[in-house]
């Protein structure tokens, strides 16, 4: 089997992988605990010590919201650990010859009405941080860094609004507005915000066909259509209840008029993935059969 290091392999999706694709990989899983990535020494120390054939780096600074407040503060965790750390795992990966998997995010794409989604692989990301969420723009830098080290002889995988039917550390897309209706505090959602998604458990078989084939390139893991936050919950949660569900409605132009930070919400956003699908082999799932698989799982 091969040898598998998970960077940040606690968290929501790190876990899951851990999980699911134990039985084909020996799945070394390490936390900041162990190595803090942000230290290039560690790192280098760290990859002398201990030999992988892969590593997947899960990590990254991922409070959007926060991570506004920390814009263009490059002694901040989001800098370090989004934007110059992968750098540091790369460069670690070349020395030891180790195949690398980088996660990264469609945030790293505006989903404005200038750029809009649903983005190729190939489509370029925007220079200009004030396009981006200081999350998104520090997580195309880590893309970049990535890129200069390693050039053609890596994997970065976009995600794209992630979600599982159990995580302990935080809830994600789906699970938060469920449990805000529950108790009755869920806001109004946007029908006329488009984005795709993808359930956690599709991003582990994707990386599992990845490092089977050790494909290299820019990769994206995501449902194959659109649709909106509203369409998404209100079909969860009918599909729980077996019931009809009245949600709130709104209009993301509504909202962007009072919210501090626009960036935050990309109107037109969502990845597509005819590429990657071709390049794995795959076929991937509509949101709708995602959310039914998550729903069972609940």
């Amino acid at each position: 089997m091969k040898k598998v290091l998970a960077i940040g392999g606690s968290g929501m999706v790190g876990s899951r992988f851990c999980e699911l694709a134990a039985s084909r990989f020996e799945i070394t899983s390490i936390d900041e605990k162990t190595l803090d990535i942000t230290d290039k020494s560690a790192v280098e120390k760290y990859f002398s010590e201990n030999k992988f054939e892969v590593v997947i780096n899960f990590s990254a600074y991922t409070n959007v919201s926060e991570g506004e407040n920390d814009r263009d503060n490059k002694e901040g965790l989001a800098w370090k650990l989004n934007a110059l750390a992968p750098g540091y795992v790369a460069e670690a990966c070349l020395k030891n010859n180790t195949f690398l998997v980088h996660i990264s995010t469609d945030m790293v794409f505006p989903g404005s009405r200038e750029d809009p989604g649903p983005y190729e692989e190939d489509h370029a990301i925007p220079l200009d941080n004030s396009k981006l969420t200081w999350y998104g723009y520090t997580k195309s830098l880590g893309e970049k860094a990535v890129t200069e080290v390693l050039g053609d002889k890596k994997c970065i995988l976009r995600l794209i609004y992630p979600f599982r039917s159990y995580f302990e550390g935080k809830l994600d897309y789906l699970r938060k507005p469920i449990q805000l209706y529950e108790e009755g505090k869920l806001y109004p959602l946007f029908t006329n915000q488009k984005l795709t998604t993808i359930f956690v458990d599709d991003i582990c078989k994707i990386l599992e066909k990845i490092l089977e084939l050790e494909q290299t390139g820019i990769l994206h893991a995501s449902c194959t259509d659109l649709a909106s936050p509203y369409d998404h919950v209100l079909y969860a949660l009918e599909k729980i209840k077996g019931t009809t569900v009245v949600l709130k409605t709104g209009l993301i132009e509504e909202f962007l008029k009072t919210a501090s930070s626009t960036v935050r919400y990309p109107q037109f956003g969502g990845l597509k993935t005819e590429k990657t699908q071709e390049k794995l082999g795959m076929k991937f799932k509509t949101w709708r059969e995602m959310v039914d698989e998550f729903v069972e799982q609940l």
